[in-house]
């Protein structure tokens, strides 16, 4: 399992993103993988505002959370290989 350590561009070196900054951060990739617009990894580092390894290590997370993410050269994008869709949070369990 990778421990992601992922430090924002203009935040103090040693501070790095907290939990909920990283799953932010998938949830935002997870729409631009999903509408197929992330562009390479340089631009998608800036989009995201975080280092290109950075946008490595997210992807790298992504796969080993279960997502089919490959990198598309025709549309030269990360896409999924299936329909899928990251949920990151708490629903209301109905008692009855």
């Amino acid at each position: 399992m990778v421990w992601l350590t992922l430090m924002v561009v203009g935040k103090p070196e040693s501070t790095p993103v907290n939990l909920l900054e990283k799953m932010q951060l998938i949830e935002r990739l997870d729409g631009l993988i999903s509408r197929r617009c992330t562009g390479p990894p340089a631009c998608l580092a800036s989009r995201l505002n975080v280092s290109e390894r950075n946008v490595y290590n997210l992807v790298k997370v992504m796969k080993e959370m279960g997502a089919p993410i490959f990198f598309c050269r025709y549309t030269n994008s990360y896409c999924y290989e299936e329909e899928v869709r990251f949920v990151f949070g708490f629903e209301t369990i109905s008692s009855g």
